[in-house]
């Protein structure tokens, strides 16, 4: 169905509740871009839906959600990757005390390496160094590249660029 060479749209994911396809069966045409929301909302066995078109205060609502988002899933990394590094001290103490064989330590770290190797995401997004920075201001201590890289589960390449980046924008 076209109208004044604009193509309109006609099919909505019929698992959208009515009252949200109502909003968007409106006569738009599909090359007209409109900023928009939904948030669906967890009540207890009930979800809430709200949609709309976008304005600034939805925007900062949508910011804080998404910062929340990522302060939550670094600090889980984190605590991920203490665990894991408490696995693996208790691991090699057990060596160290000869409680365990060398070859007992490596064939136990080779058939549960997600228990105690930290595995790197070379995918880590350079945005996600505010929400660090903001963790690390806040535990009020400082720590070294390879501190951060550990905890975060990000290269140590990119966290040297990082710094170095940010001291070359302090003092140019």
């Amino acid at each position: 169905m076209t109208t004044k060479n604009h193509k309109y749209i006609s099919s909505i994911n019929t698992s959208t509740p009515s009252f949200v396809k109502k909003s968007f069966e409106r006569t738009i045409p599909a090359d007209t871009r409109i900023e928009s929301y939904l948030f669906v909302i967890n009540e207890g066995d009930r979800f809430r839906w709200m949609s709309g078109e976008s304005n600034t205060h939805i925007s900062n609502i949508y910011c804080i959600l998404e910062n929340y988002h990522s302060k939550e899933f670094l600090f889980l990394k984190a605590l991920e990757n203490l665990i894991k590094k408490a696995e693996f001290l208790q691991l090699s103490l057990q060596l160290e005390q000869e409680l365990i064989s060398e070859d007992d330590f490596f064939s136990e770290l080779e058939s549960n390496e997600d228990k105690y190797l930290i595995k790197l995401d070379e995918n880590f997004k350079i945005e996600n160094f505010k929400v660090i920075s903001h963790i690390m201001n806040r535990l009020g201590r400082n720590f070294n590249s390879d501190e951060i890289s550990e905890m975060f589960s990000i290269p140590i390449e990119r966290v040297n660029d990082y710094i170095d980046d940010h001291l070359n924008k302090l003092h140019p």
